[in-house]
């Protein structure tokens, strides 16, 4: 009965390891510039807050939650493989960094990004 209230698609069950799968993710942000080149994670000196790897050693780019709290606007940056297997594998669908919950467009997203 709670899965049924949640109403999140079942984007994690059967496609989280999309990389396995031999699908390969987008590697341009929508509205990148070609300054921004097509590797552009690749300049990022922050680390995954999940896995605590380097974010720009991921062989695809990693997945763009924004906060809003308090109009803040931060953007947070996660390996969607990890971020997928912590929100399934915890059931609680929030970002791991503001606990502000994820919208189900964030759902849709990380499937589509997987």
């Amino acid at each position: 009965q709670a899965q049924e209230q949640l109403k999140f698609p079942q984007v994690f069950r059967w496609r989280w390891c999309g990389r396995a799968m031999g699908k390969k993710a987008q590697t341009t942000r929508p509205g990148d510039t070609s300054a921004d080149g097509p590797e552009w994670w690749r300049s990022l000196t922050t680390d995954d807050p999940i896995t605590l790897e380097p974010l720009r050693n991921l062989d695809v780019p990693p997945f763009e939650l924004a906060s809003g709290f308090a109009g803040s606007g931060a953007k947070h940056y996660f390996d969607a493989v990890a971020l997928a297997s912590y929100v399934t594998r915890r059931g609680v669908f929030e970002n791991p960094l503001t606990r502000e919950p994820l919208s189900r467009e964030d759902c849709v997203r990380l499937d589509a990004h997987l």
